[in-house]
């Protein structure tokens, strides 16, 4: 047999193995953890964005206000029948300037 055939990257002759192959096994082991945190990381960055936008959204106006303003706007109802309203729909109390 051949003697070269014994001799293999990494090895001393009887098949052992050098430290080298340890150090890249773990080299690779903590390449491998790194990028998995790094993966982790970024979808959280990027669920935070996300929810800060959201947060940073103005609210949607509800429907029965916005039917409200349009009635108020074609002139079907008055200004002091639209605050009244807005007032009840919306939970805020309104304070109608005293009249000019």
């Amino acid at each position: 047999m051949d003697r070269v055939g014994d001799f293999g990257p990494g090895r001393f002759p009887g098949g052992m193995d050098t430290g080298v192959s340890v150090l890249a096994i773990t080299l690779r082991f903590a390449f491998g953890v790194l990028l998995i945190l790094a993966a982790v990381w970024v979808i959280r960055e990027i669920l935070a964005a996300v929810r800060s936008r959201r947060a940073l959204a103005p609210p949607m106006p509800s429907p029965a206000v916005t039917e409200l303003e349009l009635l108020y706007v074609r002139g079907e109802i008055s200004r002091a029948d639209y605050l009244t309203r807005r007032a009840d729909l919306t939970g805020v109390p309104h304070t109608a300037p005293p009249p000019v």
